[in-house]
């Protein structure tokens, strides 16, 4: 008896120990990389200030802020509803921007973090680079313009890298975490799951070049870690929570007698977008990081005189296909900036699967020098937009309402029974200008009035607006739309920038302003 009393109190003492050199050596490698999480916060605010500031309501932002909804459940996307409930007051979803935007900025120092301790043979420099690119990137500028969906998007990514730095412990518990934080991905924001796969790629490259065993069982493991998320999401949520008629017209995979084709035409409007968004200080980072990756391959694989490297060029291949991944296999993808997670993930595995002979060598050196000047570059370009943003906010107000106003006064005078759009609004000339030289601008600047946002649009600017029904341009009579083509018109009113006048017993904002 009291040797097993002995032995139990000695069994405690140890594990007591351990906890609290665990504990210990946790505080450590916390105080060592404060400084990481605090200049990956602050970076984060400085790029995307102007854009924060801006005050301009994004797209879905119009009505979530007028009606209060939430409604992301709808997309299958159940874990986004439960998590916004934190800014819901009374039951009604509120704007409390600066909030949401802080919270993300602290989630991208979190991931920082999270890829140090992953990948902790690379300078602690280049590794927070790296991360901050999944974010810092022209592709995710569209992410952070919206004021409510943003910090999902980044709670979507930092759940991502959370299970992919459990994935990378190698222990059960952490496996069944990393599923679980895969799996809540998923239930938050879907694009974001791409990541996933390409820091496994560029894991498993690192554990290549700095001679650490068994890559391709990592890998592999990595791989059943992700498809076991995608199993659970599929059956759990998608089964039982199809979504709404968006969701479910852009969600279908493509078949199996289809496929080939289907994936070539996506692969072919992701390389659009890309080459049309990308700016040219992406374009060159990416370039450049993709040579040294290169030529890192080769000068290893001949002066170590093992194929063992030639499986890079697999997982290289992976992390790309991963820039477009799942959308790639849809029927109907929707293919928007906010989607292409994927590039930044890919620009950052590339980062990650580098090999860094030295941390001052001219190739870590090259790197940071690099990384800084897209940051300088991005930090630019992100506060540019922001600001135009700012004047487009300023610029709709007025100029939208007295649209309405207009719009109003003649639909009273003719006890019109709806309204309908034709066209779209146009962007001020400043603006346009802009577009001219950024062609990425083209798919960022949104037209309110465009037919499809128009109803929620007009329920932000006055009460009275609620009086006038909104009706589709491709639900009016064809009767009605006849007399419309062939100008027969009545009480025609000629504004700067459209027309107004009605046809049967509806009222039309004419942008296009064919009966001039």
């Amino acid at each position: 008896m009291y040797r097993k009393a002995l032995y139990r109190n000695k069994r405690k003492a140890n594990l007591r120990l351990g906890e609290e050199k665990l504990i210990e050596t946790f505080k450590d490698k916390l105080k060592r990389d404060k400084n990481y999480f605090i200049a990956s916060f602050f970076a984060v605010l400085v790029a995307y200030y102007a854009l924060i500031n801006s005050g301009y309501y994004y797209q879905d932002d119009r009505s979530r802020f007028v009606y209060g909804f939430t409604g992301w459940s709808g997309q299958a996307r159940p874990f986004s509803d439960l998590f916004m409930r934190i800014f819901e007051v009374n039951g009604h979803l509120s704007d409390a921007t600066p909030i949401p935007q802080i919270i993300s900025a602290l989630l991208i120092a979190s991931c920082s973090i999270l890829i140090i301790r992953s990948f902790e043979r690379i300078d602690k420099t280049i590794a927070t680079m790296a991360a901050l690119l999944l974010f810092l990137n022209p592709f995710y500028l569209q992410n952070f313009s919206y004021r409510f969906d943003n910090l999902l998007m980044t709670t979507s990514v930092f759940l991502v890298v959370f299970s992919f730095y459990c994935a990378s412990k190698n222990k059960k518990p952490w496996t069944a975490l990393s599923v679980t934080a895969c799996f809540l991905s998923l239930c938050t924001y879907q694009p974001a799951v791409n990541v996933f796969m390409q820091l496994s790629a560029a894991y498993s490259t690192y554990l290549i070049f700095h001679k650490i065993p068994k890559p391709l069982k990592q890998f592999l493991r990595l791989t059943a870690i992700f498809l076991s998320s995608l199993l659970i999401y599929k059956i759990g949520i998608s089964l039982f929570m199809p979504g709404n008629k968006y969701t479910s017209a852009h969600s279908s995979m493509a078949s199996i007698g289809d496929a080939p084709t289907i994936i070539e035409k996506n692969i072919g409007s992701f390389a659009k977008i890309f080459a049309e968004y990308s700016d040219n200080y992406f374009l060159f980072l990416i370039s450049a990081i993709f040579a040294i990756f290169l030529f890192m391959i080769v000068y290893h694989s001949i002066k170590n005189r093992e194929i063992k490297y030639i499986a890079c060029f697999l997982y290289l291949s992976i992390s790309l296909f991963f820039s477009a991944g799942l959308l790639a296999l849809l029927e109907e993808p929707v293919f928007e900036p906010r989607v292409m997670l994927g590039v930044g993930g890919f620009a950052s595995s590339m980062i990650l699967s580098i090999p860094y002979a030295r941390k001052k060598g001219i190739f870590a050196q090259s790197t940071k020098i690099a990384l800084s000047i897209n940051f300088l570059f991005f930090s630019i370009t992100a506060n540019a937009y922001g600001n135009a943003l700012s004047y487009l906010a300023k610029f709709e107000h007025a100029y939208f309402r007295d649209i309405y106003s207009n719009a109003y006064e003649q639909y009273v005078k003719n006890d019109a029974s709806g309204y309908s759009i034709i066209g779209k609004n146009q962007l001020p000339q400043a603006l346009v200008n802009k577009e001219e030289h950024d062609h990425k601008l083209s798919y960022l600047f949104n037209h309110p009035l465009d037919g499809y946002w128009s109803g929620k649009f007009a329920d932000s600017f006055f009460k009275a607006s609620d009086k006038m029904n909104y009706m589709k341009i491709s639900a009016v009579d064809s009767k009605v739309l006849s007399k419309v083509k062939k100008c027969e018109l009545n009480h025609v009113e000629r504004h700067l920038g459209y027309n107004i006048y009605s046809a049967g017993n509806l009222v039309f904002v004419d942008f296009d302003k064919k009966c001039d």
